[in-house]
């Protein structure tokens, strides 16, 4: 193996650790394990592109539910907005390295992929699934930025995480709460 072969195949086992971590569990279990052993293919970068689009997806459909005000969905339509770029993002690393776009999920399969989401019909119960979320997906980058040396890796997952930290702060906000407890936001991992 060359020496551009192993560095190619460490940032492909970063971002697909980063990926993993990402997902807090909440659509591939928790990281590690098994996963483990799939983060030095493409499909660690396909299945970072799901689950940003998975992430969209939960967040479009909480826009549209009835039982929420029209504040809140104006938040769920912009946060919306912000995981279909951070998709947009990982997928341009996708296509470098010669993958293909994962399928767009479904609002069942979202369901599916995160508890929670279908029960999230009024405000209370929608701000505290998107804590959730954002916190795990926060806590995610935190984890994965820690063991990141490509500075291009390191950059997207810095804007993807500072940008999760903002919706954090955002929801918090709309909760009531103090929207920036900590100096440093790092997240929490999803129960």
């Amino acid at each position: 193996m060359t020496v551009d072969a192993a560095a190619g195949a460490t940032r492909r086992t970063l971002l697909g650790r980063a990926a993993l971590l990402a997902s807090g569990g909440l659509l591939f279990g928790p990281a590690g394990g098994a996963l483990a052993d799939t983060a030095t293919d493409i499909s660690s970068f396909e299945a970072a592109v799901a689950l940003e689009q998975a992430l969209a997806v939960a967040y479009e459909s909480l826009a549209g539910r009835r039982g929420i005000d029209r504040e809140l969905r104006s938040l769920f339509g912009v946060l919306a907005g912000h995981e279909h770029q951070h998709a947009a993002a990982l997928l341009s690393l996708v296509e470098y390295l010669g993958g293909a776009p994962p399928t767009q999920p479904t609002l069942a399969a979202t369901e599916q992929a995160l508890p929670g989401l279908h029960e999230a019909t009024d405000r209370r119960s929608a701000l505290v699934f998107a804590e959730r979320l954002e916190n795990a997906e926060v806590n995610g980058f935190y984890l994965a930025e820690q063991h990141l040396d490509d500075l291009k890796l390191m950059q997207l997952a810095a804007a993807v995480m500072c940008s999760d930290a903002q919706h954090l702060a955002l929801i918090r906000q709309a909760a009531g709460g103090d929207p920036i407890p900590a100096a440093f936001e790092v997240g929490r991992e999803s129960r």
